[in-house]
């Protein structure tokens, strides 16, 4: 079975590469994820397409071939989470699973990207969770009690707000939420801004997190 299979057999987002880092093919499920179409991406370098960075948002760049580094020494390759950038300029975070398919040769072979995104929703909880109950470091704390009043007050969302604020904890970016309200992105931007304003937040990933705790998405 080679690479191409098993990204079109993938029911999560899959991408294959050979062993140039070229793109070879990609799933739907991964064209929807990303934004991305055949013609755009095949026969591009993987790390120019999705510009990978680590979980805090530095760019891994050239790094990223550390892992063919690793095939060539023989050393197995492990799960590993990064952020991949979507064609609307937006990063996915994404727990990533390499399948290394070999060739006829050692040099030759092609990979499986198998990508399984990561649920903003379960993150985003556990980081609330944690600067709730923390106790150890005061600046944490204060953090944490922001979060608390803001989600002991209630604040209420329109209609539309709602609307957007549930596309967004489903993980899309802003230009997926305009294309699918027919609004432009600025709208979704300033609309944004007003949703963070009214519940008393500073980031997406907390307003998601209190608009779950009030039950208002």
């Amino acid at each position: 079975m080679d690479a191409l299979t098993i990204v079109a057999r993938s029911s999560t987002a899959a991408v294959a590469t050979d062993a140039e880092d070229r793109v070879i093919g990609i799933n739907e499920a991964a064209r929807s994820l990303f934004g991305v179409g055949n013609a755009r991406i095949i026969g591009l370098d993987f790390a120019t397409v999705f510009q990978p960075r680590d979980i805090f948002g530095n760019p891994l760049g050239y790094d990223y071939s550390l892992i063919f580094q690793m095939l060539e020494g023989g050393q197995p390759l492990k799960n590993f989470e990064c952020q991949l950038r979507k064609a609307c300029g937006e990063y996915q975070r994404a727990q990533v699973s390499v399948v290394v398919v070999l060739g006829p040769c050692p040099e030759r072979y092609e990979l499986a990207h198998i990508l399984w995104p990561c649920d903003r929703r379960r993150q985003a909880d556990e980081v609330i969770a944690r600067l709730l109950n923390s106790a150890e470091h005061p600046e944490v704390s204060a953090i944490g009690a922001e979060l608390r009043h803001a989600s002991d007050g209630k604040s209420t969302l329109t209609g539309r707000q709602q609307e957007i604020l549930r596309l967004v904890a489903g993980g899309k970016c802003s230009c997926e939420v305009a294309e699918q309200l027919n609004i432009s992105p600025e709208t979704v931007r300033n609309h944004m801004r007003n949703i963070l304003s009214r519940l008393g937040v500073h980031s997406r990933a907390q307003a998601v997190s209190v608009a779950y705790q009030q039950r208002l998405i």
